[in-house]
């Protein structure tokens, strides 16, 4: 898991202070992962297995954490 910032290392601080997170931030300065998966709208939740297949997306804060879980699981039992 981790979560990906394109606007900059300062935002990348703020969201950990805010959040608490430990799982790694990202900054992508290309917006190269934007590009290639978010359709438009932020913050986007997604579950990319290391294929990049897209196997779960939700708009917005209110992500179902054990639908994502779920997915989460389901992959790993793939070898994805």
């Amino acid at each position: 898991m981790l979560a990906v910032n394109f606007r900059g290392l300062d935002d990348v601080a703020k969201f950990r202070e805010l959040t608490k997170v430990t799982y790694p931030l990202v900054l992508d300065k290309e917006q190269r992962v934007v590009k290639r998966f978010v359709d438009g709208y932020l913050p986007w939740n997604a579950v990319v297995d290391r294929d990049g297949v897209v196997r779960f997306t939700k708009l917005g804060w209110d992500a179902n954490v054990a639908e994502i879980k779920k997915v989460l699981k389901e992959a790993i039992a793939a070898g994805k």
